[in-house]
């Protein structure tokens, strides 16, 4: 810290200690330009630049209301210098106000719309509004106007991730990851973007390589976990769940992990508390529903499975996963027209999950459709994840002795 009379070279005007108070926060010594920038401030009250550098310095010292005031009283000397909207929007993202803190940004903007940093901020906010489409065109002005902007390039994948638009948010990461190597957040979205392309192994050596970073991200264990339920390792991806909801036991998709995994271990019990648990935090959370529905079909709840799919189905009417428990709850129920329709709906959505050929040559077989069920249940043995009761029935139409007709 480069204090005043340590060397005997104390500064004498305002303009000196502003020097210093903008020489200490580059030198990322936020107590000395704290200091500095009150010693400025001493001098010459109503100069708006020191009270946006004290602004500044109190953000990076987690002293967020204190910023804010200093960013008020720099706007309110000078309504049309950018910089201070910029550290009010700031510290009003990190107080989690999140449309004030949009409102300072696009301010700051409107003054300058070279202010790259300002754009990075606006694309944070975004992000955290769930505005997707917005975050990723403030993100993608910031890179523009500073394509050395780490941050914004973070912001981008996680845009995009938002969007599932997985392809370019693997690409946006692995920029953020070549510019700062050390960023666990860079490795995270790395991570999710596999995920969403179903690139589980390259997404589990990412996640790894962020824990390795960060051993208490939250988001490193959630993605850890997805990653091994991906492949197929469900009781090393409930130890990451399970570390994750430890760490934040507010975590929807910590807990929704845990639910996936358990429904894939047929612990159907402790999979409904699981998933009650990620819908108590967020009720409308539609990976939830849909283990929750899992659940209750494995506790022969069929009902209850019903409902819970579809309002699933009602938040996304493309969920492959909640048509084919739909489909499941339905043919359990006896109603096998309507279950063979919704079947049929998860594979017009996504054709490579065996779980929904398995249902339509159940709804099939009970209809009497015995040839047609012996395709479906041909092409469900041949398709992830493994289930032997495709493989039992076909082996049984097939025998000479069977059924068919």
């Amino acid at each position: 810290m480069i204090l005043p009379g340590s060397t005997g070279d104390e500064p004498d005007t305002a303009q000196g200690w502003i020097a210093l108070a903008t020489q200490n926060y580059s030198d990322q010594d936020y107590p000395g330009a704290l200091e500095a920038a009150e010693e400025a401030i001493l001098l010459i009250p109503e100069w708006e630049g020191a009270w946006n550098v004290k602004s500044a310095a109190l953000r990076h010292l987690d002293r967020n209301e204190e910023a804010l005031i200093a960013a008020e009283k720099a706007i309110n000397i000078n309504k049309s210098y950018s910089a201070p909207w910029f550290n009010k929007g700031e510290a009003l993202l990190n107080l989690g106000q999140y449309e004030d803190a949009l409102s300072a940004y696009e301010t700051s903007i409107q003054l300058n719309d070279k202010y790259s940093n300002a754009w990075f901020g606006m694309s944070t906010v975004l992000i955290n509004l769930g505005r997707y489409e917005a975050a990723l065109k403030a993100a993608t002005e910031a890179i523009s106007l500073k394509n050395t902007l780490q941050g914004a390039w973070v912001n981008k994948a996680n845009a995009c991730i938002g969007l599932e638009r997985y392809e370019e948010a693997l690409a946006a990461s692995e920029q953020a990851i070549i510019l700062e190597k050390t960023d666990p957040g860079a490795w995270i979205n790395k991570a999710n973007a596999l995920i969403g392309l179903n690139k589980n192994k390259e997404a589990l050596i990412a996640a790894e390589k962020a824990l390795s970073l960060d051993d208490n991200s939250v988001s490193g264990w959630v993605n850890k976990a997805s990653a091994l339920i991906g492949l197929d390792k469900n009781e090393e991806a409930l130890i990451a769940a399970e570390k994750a909801t430890s760490l934040d036991d507010n975590s929807v998709s910590g807990w929704n992990n845990k639910a996936t995994t358990l429904v894939n271990l047929n612990r159907n019990e402790e999979a409904l508390s699981a998933a009650n648990r990620a819908l108590l935090l967020e009720g409308r959370f539609r990976p939830a529903l849909v283990n929750k529905a899992s659940a209750l079909v494995g506790l022969e709840r069929f009902e209850e499975a019903l409902q819970a799919a579809d309002t699933a189905i009602d938040l996304d009417q493309n969920d492959y996963q909640a048509w084919s428990v739909r489909a499941m709850a339905l043919v359990s129920l006896q109603d096998y027209d309507d279950g063979l329709e919704s079947a049929e709906t998860s594979i017009n959505i996504y054709r490579n999950n065996s779980i929904s050929w398995t249902t339509k040559g159940m709804a099939l077989e009970f209809l009497g459709k015995l040839s047609e069920a012996k395709m479906a249940y041909e092409t469900a043995i041949l398709l992830p994840p493994p289930g032997d009761y495709a493989r039992n029935r076909l082996a049984i139409l097939l025998d000479p002795a069977g059924t068919e007709e």
